[in-house]
Order: structure tokens, then C-alpha cells, then sequence
């Protein structure tokens, strides 16, 4: 009961609405600091604020892997899988001959 409570609170706090709000809260206090009419200090608390509160899954994870003595977090070692490679279209034999000579024929001489 209870952590399911607090998954809804997470859930409220890092979703899409919350999202929308710290844009929006973020673009205001932005301006609000570009024409003087908020302090330096407080808009720039304001913004560390936003980044902490959808940060706080990775700081936890970090904060959990220092006390565990990991030397990396596990979302960070997970190695990314190289990019799908793009399949080629097959030479034609009109190609095939023209590339031993000159890497520029097909494009500069017009086929009959």
C-alpha cells in the first residue's frame, strides 16, 4: 500500500505533465531573470530544482552504487549496441565495369 503510493507520487512528479510544467516554469523564470525582475540567485535555484527532481533516479542509483562500492552505476554500464548497418543496393554490371577506371564516369558520361 504504501509503495505504491509512493510510485504514484513518482509517477506524478516525473510525467509528462511535470514535464510540461518545468518547461513552462523554466521559460518563465527565464525571462522573469533576462528582465530583471527576479533575482540571479533564486531563478537559478528554481532550474537546479527542476533538474534534481527528474535527475533523482540516476542520483539515487549513483548515491546507491557509491555505498555498495560499485565503480559504476548499473545504468551506466550497459554498452550501446552499434548502429543496424545499411544493406546496399547490388552493382549492376554497367558499374562493375566502369569501376576500374574512373570513379566519376557513371555520374559524367550519360548512358546509351
Amino acid at each position: 500500500m504504501i509503495v505504491a503510493a509512493i510510485r504514484w507520487i513518482e509517477q506524478i512528479l516525473s510525467g509528462s505533465a511535470a514535464s510540461i510544467l518545468a518547461t513552462i516554469a523554466i521559460a518563465s523564470i527565464g525571462l522573469l531573470m533576462l528582465a530583471g525582475r527576479i533575482d540571479w540567485r533564486r531563478g537559478v535555484a528554481i532550474v537546479l530544482g527542476c533538474f534534481v527532481i527528474f535527475g533523482a533516479p540516476s542520483i539515487a542509483q549513483g548515491m546507491l552504487a557509491a555505498v555498495r562500492g560499485e565503480a559504476t552505476p548499473p545504468a551506466a554500464s550497459v554498452a550501446a549496441s552499434p548502429p543496424p548497418a545499411y544493406p546496399q543496393a547490388p552493382a549492376t554490371p554497367a558499374a562493375q565495369a566502369r569501376k576500374g577506371n574512373d570513379p566519376y564516369a557513371a555520374v559524367a558520361v550519360p548512358q546509351q
